[in-house]
């Protein structure tokens, strides 16, 4: 497969002369333009993939990443860091030497910066790697009205300075819809819905639905003049199916052209196949694309007692490959129309991913198609995908230390088993550091 390279500054300057190509670029598909073969997906050849990484940053991510492999360490941090005092008063001096540590390790390892600006030094670095950007600033769930407005005018702020100062760059942008509405309402409507039942054919007028689709209808709207579409963040199991509602409802209105709006289904959840094959039915019905990110789920631990998740991971893994096969073939087959984000840790997954891509015939820069990771989490991963072609992003999370801790936490908690997958990918950096060493003493490594 042959492709053309050009920088994405350059493909911003030629906007207006590229014809057929003009909806592309505003979209931020056409990344390269000159002949040169791509690469295969090869994440265990850490001196192409690590090439524009310093050692010492290579080392400080292995030393970071082997940490965060001992649970025990993790909790032990996140038990000390949760105490609410410290964001609730981040001057006091305790908070400020506590706040500190952080900034120096974890936050400048998973995080875009302080400032959307300083995530553009990120964003120019993931895409010497064909890297694009995945931005939010960290905010949590609220049960203030006041929150909610004021969390939305800054999305949609956010959206429009990202489009500013990251340009192509910004490829998605999440959403958590406990911070734009009333946790209570998802849960309420959830147990309206739960059992598959279908919701009043009026339930997006009654009054607290339709002031949180209004606001969700400004972000939307902001992010289709952007052209970053959003990714709603998934919730616990008793709110997620009316997180799945107001999707169905967005997507209907903003996806008939392009996936503005991605719903998120837990493939670890025993219902979540039910859902897709759902999901894919109504919008077949109705004449949209279905946009989904899947994921393999979060919030284990909660989920747990309730007996609503798969009994083993196996169980998991199953179901998260023959999902992802599905969207795969509905987007060949265009029955119905969707979209894909594969966002996982899993190398096997990714693995799968993109044979089975190559197996339907589909390009590796199929807009059709991406793949997400964290931020400093599998690198090597995210970055030969990039290197190969394939629409990869990273999520840059940016704001004050204090504003963004809470999500950090969230996150570790959320990511202790992705933390153990290092495992695999740990001996890569481990390696491209010792070959650099070795190299440096004129030693040739074995």
């Amino acid at each position: 497969m042959k492709v053309l390279h050009m920088p994405i500054a350059m493909l911003s300057r030629c906007r207006g002369h590229v014809g057929r190509f003009g909806k592309l670029l505003r979209l931020g598909a056409v990344r390269h333009l000159a002949v040169k073969a791509l690469p295969s997906f090869d994440p265990d050849n850490g001196q192409v993939i690590f090439a524009n990484q310093s050692t010492w940053q290579l080392t400080f991510s292995w030393l970071l990443l082997s940490l965060c492999r001992h649970r025990i360490l993790v909790d032990l941090g996140s038990k000390i860091l949760g105490q609410s005092w410290i964001c609730r008063e981040p001057q006091r001096l305790t908070s400020r030497a506590l706040l500190a540590s952080v900034r120096s390790t974890a936050f400048a390892h998973f995080c875009g910066g302080e400032t959307l600006q300083d995530c553009v030094g990120r964003g120019k670095h993931l895409s010497s790697a064909g890297v694009r950007c995945i931005v939010d600033w960290g905010v949590e769930e609220s049960s203030e009205p006041a929150a909610w407005e004021t969390n939305m005018l800054r999305k949609v702020e956010t959206l429009q300075r990202a489009k500013e100062v990251l340009g192509l760059s910004a490829a998605f942008m999440p959403i958590k819809l406990t911070s734009i509405l009333s946790p209570a309402l998802l849960e309420r409507w959830t147990a309206v819905v739960q059992d598959g039942s279908q919701p009043p054919e009026d339930w997006h007028l009654e009054e607290e639905v339709a002031a949180a689709l209004q606001r969700l209808r400004r972000i939307c709207e902001a992010a289709k003049d952007a052209a970053i579409p959003l990714l709603l963040d998934a919730e616990q199991s008793g709110r997620q199916p009316a997180v799945h509602l107001l999707a169905r409802q967005l997507q209907r209105e903003f996806n008939t052209e392009e996936p503005i709006v991605y719903d998120t289904v837990q493939m670890y959840l025993k219902a979540s196949p039910q859902r897709l094959d759902q999901a894919l039915h109504y919008a077949g019905q109705h004449g949209y694309i279905y946009a989904v990110k899947l994921v393999r789920g979060a919030y284990i631990e909660q989920e747990r007692p309730f007996g609503t998740i798969f009994d083993t991971k196996e169980d998991t893994d199953a179901a998260f490959e023959t999902a992802a096969e599905k969207i795969l073939q509905a987007i060949v087959t265009k029955r119905p129309s969707a979209a894909l984000m594969l966002a996982t840790h899993n190398r096997s997954s990714l693995f799968n991913a993109v044979q089975m891509m190559e197996k339907l015939g589909l390009a590796r820069n199929d807009q059709r198609v991406h793949f997400a990771q964290i931020l400093g989490m599998v690198d090597n991963l995210t970055y030969a995908l990039g290197l190969a072609g394939y629409n990869a992003s990273k999520l840059l999370v940016f704001g004050q230390i204090h504003e963004v801790l809470p999500w950090l936490l969230r996150r570790t908690r959320e990511n202790r088993d992705a933390f153990g997958a290092q495992a695999h990918e740990l001996p890569v950096l481990r390696n491209e550091i010792r070959r650099r060493l070795l190299g440096r003493l004129g030693r040739v490594p074995r």
